[in-house]
């Protein structure tokens, strides 16, 4: 999968910082869920190329919340550390509900997945029984 697409105007606006910002916000409005945003951390430059696969494993996460979950909120955590970047989705469903035993196979986790592995990082899921959390890790390489 090639991360080399045009990166949405928000991020070259905005920052990462402010694109996810501008993502949750949206997502809230046009879906009902509230969905908060926090940053922590320095925020100095990182690469383009992990900027927007943060930015698209945080737009995908987020339609996994809307189409999958009854979640009535969510929120969205980037918090960047001396050399690692860190973005987390959670969802908080409306009940409580077991793990599934067997996901089903879908596009979006391997696509999330494909997409922090060719900058060089990770995408972790956990399932617990008040929500869904996917954690994106990159280790910080300063654009140039």
């Amino acid at each position: 999968m090639s991360v080399t697409s045009c990166p949405p105007p928000e991020i070259a606006k905005l920052g990462l910082d402010g694109a996810l910002e501008a993502l949750a916000e949206g997502m809230s409005a046009r879906t009902g869920i509230h969905i908060s945003f926090s940053a922590s951390g320095i925020a100095s430059d990182i690469a383009a190329e992990t900027e927007l696969s943060l930015f698209r494993v945080a737009q995908a996460a987020l339609m996994n919340i809307f189409k999958h979950s009854d979640a009535t909120r969510a929120c969205v955590r980037l918090k960047r550390g001396k050399k690692w970047t860190t973005l987390r989705i959670r969802d908080f469903p409306a009940h409580c509900s077991p793990p599934p035993k067997h996901r089903a196979s879908g596009v979006g986790v391997p696509g999330m997945q494909a997409r922090m592995e060719a900058v060089g990082g990770k995408v972790f899921v956990r399932t617990m029984p008040f929500g869904t959390a996917v954690t994106a890790v990159a280790q910080r390489t300063l654009s140039h």
